[in-house]
């Protein structure tokens, strides 16, 4: 009996597969105060989650740490030292592996997500936590490949509330990912 719960364990890890990963995200916004000086909010984001197989199919929850800019400039431009916001968020996605064999895998995938605004940072634009809602929900919709061990994760997170309270407007955001699968 101990046997066969041991075995039936040692199956069930097998199947999954730890990811950690760092990305850069784009949020867009048509609120006016944040977009003066240019189009996005740049930001990053640092990341650690599994992912589960079956078969084709597969889920990937992960938790990030999210910084996002307070305020858009011209270029991409992260840790820069600009006035930024922070955030935990959890991503859980569903995808599907269009191909795959031992060493590549092409995959589509959505989901939704979720975000929780943890500290606004110094800065001289004004911006206070009052001016944010505390949690944001999205949803998502991506493509992903894996260069086993390594994959890369392009995708959209539509928001579905309010980022800033007044006025009412959301926040959509690009994200690009850069992992490892562990395993």
């Amino acid at each position: 009996f101990v046997i066969l719960l041991v075995r039936t364990s040692s199956a069930q890890v097998q199947r999954w597969q730890f990811t950690g990963s760092l990305g850069l995200t784009e949020q867009v916004t048509v609120y006016d105060p944040a977009i003066k000086n240019g189009s996005f909010l740049n930001g990053w984001r640092i990341s650690a989650g599994a992912r589960r197989h079956f078969n084709r199919f597969y889920l990937q929850p992960t938790a990030d740490f999210r910084v996002y800019d307070q305020e858009a400039i011209q270029q991409i431009a992260i840790l820069q030292g600009n006035p930024a916001n922070y955030y935990a968020a959890l991503l859980l996605p569903a995808g599907y592996k269009v191909y795959a064999n031992d060493h590549f895998n092409l995959r589509v995938f959505t989901g939704v997500s979720g975000q929780y605004l943890l500290t606004v940072g110094d800065n001289k634009g004004g911006f206070t936590k009052d001016q944010y809602n505390r949690f944001n929900a999205g949803a998502l919709l991506g493509l992903g490949v894996d260069f086993k061990p390594v994959y890369f994760d392009f995708h959209y997170e539509y928001g579905l509330n309010a980022y800033f309270r007044d006025p009412d407007t959301r926040a959509d955001a690009f994200c690009f990912t850069l992992g490892v699968l562990f395993n």
